[in-house]
């Protein structure tokens, strides 16, 4: 599709304005272009315009963001006691066998017997993967 538009092209910053014709396109103040030239120089003389502002003001700038330092974060404790592994064993035995809260004294004596029977297990899965090798 052809489209003749006067020749009235306004170039400021940030404007642009065509003024369509209705004189023939054979007058001195007509162009003759197609529509997608048309919509290419538009864009082109926008960015241009766009591009003045930005330089020449400088208005169209983004402004500077400072950002404010974060405070330190508290530590988190993650330890882990030397014995919880007996602990979390002795709970387990306490509700599986029925045998009521927490006790100072019951945790105390099931303690050496939790550390004989762990070591028991690790030297029997050592012997056993020992024997294996043979």
């Amino acid at each position: 599709m052809r489209v003749t538009i006067f020749a009235s092209v306004l170039v400021s910053v940030g404007a642009f304005t065509v003024v369509p014709s209705n004189r023939p396109s054979v007058s001195l103040n007509a162009i003759d272009l197609d529509t997608t030239q048309l919509a290419a120089g538009a864009a082109a003389i926008a960015l241009v315009g766009a591009g003045a502002a930005f330089a020449i003001g400088g208005k169209g700038a983004a402004p500077e963001v400072v950002a404010e330092p974060e405070p330190e974060p508290e530590p988190i404790d993650i330890s882990i006691p030397y014995d919880a592994a007996i602990l979390l064993a002795y709970d387990a035995w306490r509700v599986e066998g029925d045998r009521g809260d927490f006790d100072q004294s019951s945790y105390e004596k099931y303690k050496p017997a939790y550390i004989s029977k762990a070591i028991a297990e690790v030297t029997l899965k050592k012997a056993t993967r020992e024997m294996a090798l043979l």
